[in-house]
């Protein structure tokens, strides 16, 4: 059941997040093309200079727009679908809480890889765009805030590795923790969203720093992130404890 459930999320979410990523993609593909390719006194008239800023704008954009999209899934569309209306069908179904909560769970996170993975490559091109565009100013300051693609490889070491794959098990955290925000805000009879906000600030400003203390004297290099770690898993079954016993649908 668990797989239905994955095969419907998937579709459902992806309708909505895939043609952002084509545009993301195109214009970005386009600036590059057009900074690479065009003659530059194309570029230096002022049709051309207007062409290429837009493309520079709309791929600007679109990349804004997956954040916003990333949130709508992240968050919008586990509160809708699990407290809204579209809930009662949801808490209908013969599957398990824990298989309702990954269900929702690895379709936000691989969403999100999937955009880092994009975004990567698609940050090198509009560096190079800019590189060709302003090569007089960019030259000198381009490789202070992004690396060529060599030193970007070079990097992976075994330490950004182990930091992956713990920024990995983070954003897991950071969602669990956002679920069980919004299942303890669906318990209150009014400003359900008002209290899942300060649910989260509450949790993130009092219990994450206690856990985190309690690491630091442990491990200073990861004591946040081990104390991220505890607080997803923590609140993990606070989150299956409520949709299992506290469940207060509108």
């Amino acid at each position: 059941m668990l797989g239905k459930l994955l095969k419907h999320e998937f579709y459902a979410t992806g309708r909505l997040i895939l043609p952002v990523y084509v545009c993301m993609v195109l214009f970005t593909v386009l600036h590059w093309a057009a900074t690479s390719f065009m003659p530059f006194p194309f570029l230096a008239s002022g049709f051309g200079s207007f062409i290429v800023g837009l493309l520079f704008f709309f791929s600007i954009l679109s990349s804004f727009a997956v954040t916003v999209v990333l949130f709508l899934l992240v968050v919008h569309r586990f509160y809708a679908t699990m407290f809204k209306d579209e809930g009662y069908l949801t808490h209908t179904l013969p599957i398990s809480v824990d298989s309702l909560i990954w269900g929702k769970l690895i379709p936000a996170v691989t969403w999100i890889v999937v955009s880092i993975v994009l975004w990567i490559p698609l940050m090198f091109l509009l560096h190079h765009s800019l590189g060709n565009m302003f090569g007089w100013f960019w030259g000198p300051w381009g490789p202070w805030w992004f690396p060529s693609w060599r030193d970007f490889f070079a990097a992976f070491t075994p330490d950004m590795i182990l930091e992956l794959l713990l920024f990995f098990l983070g954003m897991l955290a950071f969602i669990i923790t956002a679920y069980s925000a919004l299942a303890i805000g669906q318990m209150a009879k009014r400003f359900k969203i008002l209290s899942a906000v300060v649910a989260y600030f509450l949790i993130n400003s009092l219990f994450l720093p206690l856990i985190g203390s309690i690491f630091w004297e442990i491990n200073r290099q990861y004591s946040d992130t081990l104390a991220f770690l505890v607080q997803g898993v923590v609140f993990y079954f606070v989150l299956r404890y409520i949709l299992k016993n506290r469940l207060n649908l509108e």
